[in-house]
């Protein structure tokens, strides 16, 4: 697919195909973008398939609001080794920076692989991200995930559980965004016992150092 649109400053964007986006000349325009990306695992085009995943991020580069669906995440993660190969910039094949990156919306819900790595990663790109909104946080691991040096304000969570490994990574956050001020929590509509959302909710109200707002 091939996008002439120079002026373009919002794209939707889900595909499950073989081509993806060849080239585009949005990238100076862009400002945000929804990505939800799959493609059929199985035949000899899967390397040809995933270039063309790799394209797709790497046309976003210059966006103030990504979103990013769970598909999009398995695809990032499995193409994190391959090809970009983290950390290998004398190679230029880093994963790609996002210097205008203010709002970061992540969402993985698998437990098969540690794809919240990619959380680390993306952030560590994004120097300047001031929100980040997660989604599936209850399929973190036990050994969960580290943030680096960061200036997130705000973090949002949707589908909080309130299990373990959510509470524990909640708290390595607190730990790690010393410039966080306000969180921001859906407690996951699945939980309909009114004892467990009260204790959820008082868990959440009792964390230190910022304000908790519930969505």
């Amino acid at each position: 697919m091939v996008f002439y649109t120079p002026n373009l400053v919002y794209l939707d964007y889900s595909d499950y195909s073989t081509y993806g986006i060849e080239s585009a000349n949005f990238l100076d325009s862009l400002v945000e973008a929804r990505l939800d990306l799959d493609i059929p695992w199985r035949g000899r085009a899967r390397t040809f398939r995933m270039n063309n995943i790799t394209r797709a991020i790497e046309c976003m580069t210059n966006v103030e609001m990504l979103h990013l669906s769970s598909n999009t995440v398995k695809l990032m993660y499995n193409r994190l080794y391959d090809y970009w190969e983290e950390d290998q910039d004398d190679c230029g094949l880093s994963f790609p920076r996002f210097e205008n990156l203010v709002n970061l919306s992540f969402e993985t819900r698998s437990k098969r692989q540690p794809r919240w790595k990619m959380l680390t990663v993306v952030m560590d790109k994004a120097p300047n991200l001031q929100t980040l909104v997660l989604k599936g946080l209850y399929s973190i691991r036990y050994e969960g995930v580290s943030v680096n040096e960061n200036v997130v304000k705000v973090l949002e969570i949707y589908g909080y559980r309130g299990g373990g490994n959510e509470s524990r990574q909640l708290n390595r956050f607190l730990s790690q965004m010393n410039c966080l001020q306000v969180i921001k929590v859906e407690i996951d509509a699945a939980i309909d016992d009114v004892d467990k959302r009260l204790q959820i909710t008082n868990d959440l109200l009792s964390l230190p150092k910022c304000q908790v707002q519930f969505l």
